[in-house]
């Protein structure tokens, strides 16, 4: 029931108007201005009747306060007056009264003339809300727009970048390809370009998901020196270009090996280095670290990501503290993407500021281990290594991991002290198995580094460069230890040092499937030829179908053992992935229906229909070699 409040100092007048009102409304009465503005401060009322020559405060000072309040706008005032009030009755119209009563209040048609001013005023009241919602609403749609514009501004920047590398890497492999080294690189650098080309595309779509919460995570068999090495690839010829040092050193990583969503941990670690080259001055040079913590729970292990930077712009850090319901007020899209891909993954995301305006943004993510993957072993009989880096992170970390391995190891910082420590060894008849060292660390070119070290230790000695993927020293030393250094790049590079096969490595291993048959359904054709070209590479003889339906008919008509595995597109026309998974297992055939199904898609899938139809893994578009042959080895292990 509406209130209205009732200010008169004559007590007749109150009582009658009570009395005339009490069935429609909830009656408050009071005998002076100021006790009139002490119940408007404590109660929403509907309307004020009020004689205007009130004691303390009078009627017009009464609506001085209103006024200032904006309650006029709402709330209708009724002034109480005489008939000999005429100037009285104009000053409260200028005053701004919506309309008077004459005492003594014996007109019958008063009560409907009030009930039907306090409906006009609810209708007011109802337009004016309406118009400041809407008016709201525009702000926040043409702050959306805006957001949008500037996000695709800057997005059409960020997609020619990777695809200028792409066109690049190709035109380089082209005029080098005789050298297998130089186009080995270009078809990394292009590799990695066309997979943050995806992402980039993918943001966009993240967006949606983010605003309608469907953006999830999906969980798969990784390696944290994969993704690090695939955020490497992308970011440091680009910043390279710009001419800014980009370092990544690792400390402590003994759980390489992990269960997450690897796409969303690089694309989350490329927008926080792609934002924080936007969002800078004068930037020289920037460093990430990837370090593991201790954590309680032992089936997890906890790693903390920081990056850091000279320059950051007083925006970057608030970019990041934004409202989740609206996150298109951040100049930049990404960032809404990145704190929602750490939330999802039950991270956190700090800013840690230091002198001289150095910032350092640390990401820490709980990822479980993959307990089932069996570390490769070092070749026995390497005793003493030296390694010579004048980064002391980046060399101390290279002899951390070695002295792990239970190989005697000696660090060095500059030159003399390096060639000095290999004479030393050398005439106490105890000189080094293996020398990593960085060939910048001289300031000379790499061939006089390499003559100058090899004078020095002896033919016998492997020498094995420290780089970030520079074709200008291939077969110049024995070997080379990529950057950014883990364990098992450190393993599969000492052991391919005695191999003499002189190759980059990164601890990817391929298994051979020799002998097993994979049906691949996919409605285009270069994708099969692609996913063709992938299985053959490890002996895998290949069966195509072009729809769900001719999948159907090839499954139906072989025999058991026929078929390995089924690489199914989800998207096609007639009949989707899903469906065709679903006629599949209910054919009822043994050793048929149960063939493992593993789901290909550019989109993420609908996790309620992938269990529904029993497939058995998922894998994103385009096809990527190694987590095809992860996803078939983690089957047919299961199998076995």
């Amino acid at each position: 029931m509406d209130t209205i409040l009732i200010a008169d100092a004559d007590l007749k007048s109150r009582n009658k108007l009570k009395g005339l009102l009490a069935e429609n409304f909830n009656i408050v009465c009071v005998n002076n201005g100021k006790q009139a503005i002490d119940v408007m401060n404590n109660t929403l009322i509907a309307c004020l009747i009020m004689d205007f020559k009130l004691d303390y405060l009078d009627g017009f000072e009464v609506m001085n306060f209103m006024k200032n309040r904006n309650i006029t706008d709402y709330v209708p005032v009724i002034m109480i007056c005489s008939d000999n009030d005429k100037y009285f009755i104009k000053m409260g119209y200028d005053a701004g009264i919506s309309d008077k009563i004459h005492r003594p209040f014996d007109n019958p048609f008063i009560k409907k003339r009030i009930i039907n001013l306090i409906k006009l005023y609810s209708q007011k009241r109802m337009l004016l809300f309406n118009k400041e919602r809407m008016e709201k609403e525009l702000l926040t749609a043409n702050e959306a727009l805006d957001a949008r514009s500037k996000f695709l501004t800057e997005m059409s920047h960020d997609i020619r970048t990777p695809m200028l590398t792409i066109n690049g890497m190709a035109e380089l492999a082209r005029s080098d390809i005789d050298d297998k080294f130089k186009v080995k690189n270009c078809m990394d650098r292009l590799t990695a370009s066309a997979k943050h080309l995806l992402n980039l595309i993918n943001d966009v779509l993240d967006i949606s998901r983010i605003e309608n919460n469907k953006m999830q995570i999906h969980s798969e068999k990784c390696s944290i020196a994969g993704i690090v090495r695939d955020v490497n690839l992308i970011i440091w010829p680009q910043l390279t270009e710009m001419g800014i040092s980009f370092d990544v050193e690792t400390s402590g990583i003994t759980n390489e090996n992990i269960i997450a969503d690897s796409t969303r941990i690089r694309q989350l670690l490329i927008n926080i280095l792609g934002s924080s080259i936007f969002h800078s001055k004068n930037c020289k040079e920037i460093y990430m670290g990837i370090e593991e913590k201790k954590t309680f729970r032992p089936e997890y292990a906890k790693y903390r990501f920081t990056i850091e930077k000279e320059g950051f712009d007083d925006e970057y850090e608030t970019s990041f503290m934004y409202d989740k319901n609206i996150e298109f007020k951040s100049e930049n899209m990404s960032f809404a993407i990145t704190k929602r891909l750490v939330e999802l993954m039950n991270g956190s995301i700090n800013f840690e500021r230091e002198e001289h305006g150095r910032l350092i943004i640390a990401v820490e993510l709980l990822l479980k281990k993959d307990e089932a993957y069996g570390e490769s072993a070092v070749r026995e009989n390497i005793s003493k290594v030296l390694v010579v880096d004048n980064n002391v992170k980046s060399g101390k970390s290279i002899s951390s991991y070695l002295e792990d391995m239970g190989i005697m190891t000696d660090y060095c910082d500059n030159e003399n002290e390096a060639l000095a420590s290999i004479r030393n060894k050398r005439n106490e008849n105890c000189g080094y198995d293996i020398i990593f060292l960085k060939p910048a660390i001289t300031g000379k070119s790499a061939e006089e580094t390499a003559a100058e070290f090899r004078k020095a230790a002896g033919s016998d000695v492997k020498i094995a460069g420290i780089s970030y993927y520079d074709t200008s020293e291939e077969n110049i030393y024995d070997g080379k230890l990529v950057k950014p250094v883990f364990k098992s790049g450190l393993i599969n590079c000492i052991n391919s040092l005695y191999e003499n096969d002189g190759k980059e490595t990164d601890g990817t291993i391929r298994t051979d499937f020799e002998g097993k048959n994979i049906l691949v359904v996919d409605d285009n054709a270069v994708n099969r030829m692609i996913a063709g070209d992938i299985l053959e590479d490890v002996g895998i003889s290949m069966i195509e179908a072009e729809s769900g339906r001719q999948a159907i008919d090839i499954v139906k008509n072989s025999r058991a053992g026929d078929i390995n595995i089924i690489l199914m597109d989800i998207q096609m026309p007639l009949m989707d992935g899903y469906e065709a998974t679903k006629h599949i297992r209910n054919l009822k055939l043994k050793g048929i229906s149960d063939i493992p199904v593993v789901a290909m898609s550019a989109e993420t899938y609908d996790s309620a229909r992938f269990i529904e139809a029993e497939m058995n893994y998922y894998l994103p578009k385009p096809a990527d070699p190694d987590r095809i042959y992860a996803a078939m080895e983690q089957i047919f292990n299961r199998d076995n």
